[in-house]
């Protein structure tokens, strides 16, 4: 789903500050990987931007969750400039994340 996503444009747009963003988050053994998009005036999905970052040994023996977690975190901070006080929705395909939001007991890296 995301490698369609990253070869359908090969260019970023500007964003448009009156519409939400979606924030797509996905991780490896070894990187995290994010895209900020935004719909457009047609309702098309467009890429404002790339983020990735490869992970330090210490981090590649995380838990998946942890990785995750932290791709989100670690995006939502590179992007801030452009999504403080917009509305954001999250995307991730590694559904326990949503674990993390219905207040069910998980341990304090999580936590944090």
């Amino acid at each position: 789903m995301y490698k369609e996503k990253l070869n359908r444009n090969a260019y970023t747009y500007t964003p448009a500050w009156n519409h939400p963003f979606r924030l797509y988050t996905d991780v490896s053994a070894t990187i995290i990987g994010a895209c900020l998009a935004q719909n457009d005036e047609k309702g098309m999905e467009q890429p404002i931007s790339f983020y990735s970052k490869k992970l330090t040994k210490c981090q590649m023996n995380w838990s998946t969750i942890e990785r995750e977690a932290y791709a989100v975190l670690s995006a939502l901070k590179k992007f801030d400039c452009w999504i403080f006080g917009s509305q954001i929705q999250v995307v991730s395909d590694h559904n326990p994340l949503s674990f993390l939001t219905k207040g069910l007991p998980h341990g304090a890296k999580l936590a944090r």
